[in-house]
């Protein structure tokens, strides 16, 4: 499954139609990206091809105090909610809420359970509805989750373009989530 090269641990798997390499520090912990959800996969095909080498790169850098995520930007992703609860990687990253994705971040923490971490890419365009609309999807959104395991992030903000008035918008926006954050009660 792997060999060691100095410090390096190597895990290779080269199935049917996919070819992964996964290098990590034995040394330090770290982060593993183990790889993407794509729409245009089955999750037929994810079981077959994909979850064999995250289960046997999970528990091999496990070991070696690594944590091992999935990529899961995809929009169609409830439909792969069930194999990433069985796989169980330490974090889901750049996981989208609606409106982009089709499943709430509720639906995915009841399918991949507490443990998991969750990276929620903030959807930019929320950010054009104005203070109120944002700061109620952001307190709706830590509300639906239970879980201290989850982190909000931005990304691929201004994609098309950042000019002066979407710069304004996205500093007011920024703004605005840091005061729901702040002002977030956790019972």
């Amino acid at each position: 499954m792997g060999k060691e090269q100095g410090k390096n641990y190597i895990i290779a798997d080269f199935g049917a139609s996919n070819c992964r390499v996964s290098v990590g520090s034995y040394k330090t912990e770290g982060l593993q990206h183990l790889g993407d959800i794509s729409d245009n996969i089955s999750p037929q095909n994810y079981i077959k091809y994909e979850v064999p080498h995250y289960r046997k790169a999970i528990k091999a850098l496990s070991n070696k105090k690594r944590k091992c995520g999935i990529h899961a930007h995809a929009k169609f992703l409830r439909r792969h909610a069930k194999w990433l609860g069985e796989v169980q990687p330490d974090f889901i990253e750049s996981y989208t809420p609606p409106p982009y994705s089709d499943i709430s971040l509720e639906e995915l923490r009841k399918s991949v359970g507490e443990k998991v971490t969750i990276l929620i890419n903030f959807p930019e365009t929320v950010f054009y509805q104005g203070y109120k609309k944002i700061k109620q999807y952001t307190t709706e959104l830590l509300e639906s989750d239970f879980s201290y395991n989850k982190a909000l992030g931005f990304s691929e903000m201004g994609v098309m373009e950042v000019n002066m008035k979407t710069r304004q918008i996205f500093e007011e926006g920024f703004i605005v989530v840091a005061e729901a954050v702040n002002e977030f009660k956790i019972l």
